[in-house]
Formats: structure tokens, C-alpha cells, sequence
């Protein structure tokens, strides 16, 4: 019997390690099947995800693939397939957005009139950023200035911490941002370039939509990032 136990010991140990070395593999190869998903492709124009709950970071990589491909470099709409749902995956120049960190201070007091936060709420944002600081995201401008989180996904539509313009490119501007800012022809200081670099992402189906992040373009295929989401 005394014989016999060392053997013992090692066939379990032995087993103990081939489990443990499948359960790794099973690990890694659900996280490579999970990036592939991420990264299909179906003609010029479709995109599916089959997995079940993506992440905004996945779409987002998906969006700068469609968007480098040779067929789909001046395209900013994609329509994807997600959990069975058809849906459009779309691309925001950011140079038609209200950028919130650099924005002319007129072009500014149009969002916080349109969003009904007073002039107390200007004053606040002013000596924020009088401070040095600066947003990071479009949803910290309404916490610095007290208003509520309910009017992130509306927003979203109209403003930007990316685009680093003091004011817009009404060519690529939606039609939300020119309704806000009330002219039919804008004055020299808020004009701006588009950005064609830097895109706002989000996704679509139906009347509803919701901002996923934003990314960057490179110079060519792969070499574009995500910026935040």
C-alpha cells in the first residue's frame, strides 16, 4: 500500500495540471473568439455582431474598420446586425460639434440657454475652467454646472470634448447644433474646419440613439484608435 501512494499522488497532480491547462485554454480561446467576433465583416457596407451584449469599445473598433476600407473611406453610416436587430452604426465628424472645452464663449452661452441652465451655470463653468482644469467627457459639463444627467444623451448630439475648435464646420454639423445656435449664416469666429480625423460614434435604430464613443482615424487601415467612450 505504501508502494502504491506515491503513484496515486502523482496521477493526481498530473491531472490537476491538465485541467488547469484547459481551463486556460478555454479562457484564452473565448477571449480570441470574442475580439474575432467583434471584427466581422460582410460586404462594403454590413458589419455583424453575433455575440450577445458587445461593448461600446467593440463597435467602435468595428466603426474604424468600416471606415478605413477603400469602399467605405467617405461613408460615416453602417449598417450593423446586433443580438438579430438591424441597426446603423454612424461616424460624427467632431469638427461640426460644439467642442466645451474650447468653444467661442458666445457659441458656449447658446448651449447653456438652449439647455436652460442660467447664467449662474455659465459663471460656474467660467471659474472652472478658469482653475486650469478641463473636461474630459461631454457629461462632466453638466456636473460642473449642476444640472442633471438626464440631458446627457441629448447633449451628446451637439457638443464634443474632441474637437479642440473654437468654433464649428456647418457642412458637417447636425442639424441640432445649427438649431441652437440660431443663424442662418455664422459669424467669422465660429467657423472652423471639419476635423476628418476624429469621429463621435454611436448607434441607431429606429428614432433612437445613443452615443457609443469616439475614435480616431489613422493613416491607414489599422492604424486607428479609440479615443473614449
Amino acid at each position: 500500500m505504501q508502494i502504491n501512494r506515491p503513484a496515486s499522488r502523482r496521477h493526481g497532480f498530473a491531472l490537476i495540471v491538465v485541467l488547469s491547462s484547459l481551463a486556460i485554454l478555454t479562457i484564452i480561446f473565448s477571449v480570441a473568439s470574442s475580439r474575432t467576433m467583434s471584427r466581422l465583416l460582410d460586404g462594403a457596407t454590413e458589419g455583424k455582431l453575433a455575440q450577445r451584449g458587445a461593448t461600446n469599445r467593440e463597435l467602435l473598433q468595428l466603426a474604424l474598420q468600416l471606415k478605413s476600407t477603400a469602399a467605405g473611406r467617405d461613408e460615416t453610416e453602417f449598417r450593423v446586425t446586433l443580438n438579430g436587430q438591424d441597426y446603423i452604426l454612424f461616424l460624427q465628424d467632431v469638427g461640426g460639434l460644439i467642442d466645451l472645452n474650447t468653444a467661442a464663449p458666445d457659441m458656449l452661452e447658446k448651449v447653456v440657454d438652449a439647455f436652460d441652465l442660467g447664467p449662474e451655470a455659465m459663471a460656474d463653468y467660467i471659474a472652472w475652467r478658469r482653475s486650469g482644469r478641463r473636461l474630459l467627457r461631454v457629461g462632466d459639463f453638466l456636473r460642473v454646472t449642476g444640472a442633471g444627467q438626464e440631458r446627457l444623451a441629448e447633449l451628446q448630439t451637439i457638443a464634443t470634448v474632441h474637437s479642440g475648435r473654437h468654433g464649428i464646420a456647418p457642412d458637417v454639423a447636425p442639424a441640432g447644433v445649427l438649431e441652437i445656435l440660431e443663424r442662418a449664416e455664422l459669424p467669422p469666429t465660429w467657423l472652423s474646419p471639419p476635423s476628418g480625423v476624429n469621429y463621435a460614434g454611436g448607434l441607431r435604430r429606429g428614432t433612437g440613439a445613443r452615443r457609443i464613443g469616439v475614435v480616431h482615424l489613422g493613416q491607414g487601415a489599422g492604424d486607428g484608435r479609440v479615443l473614449g467612450e
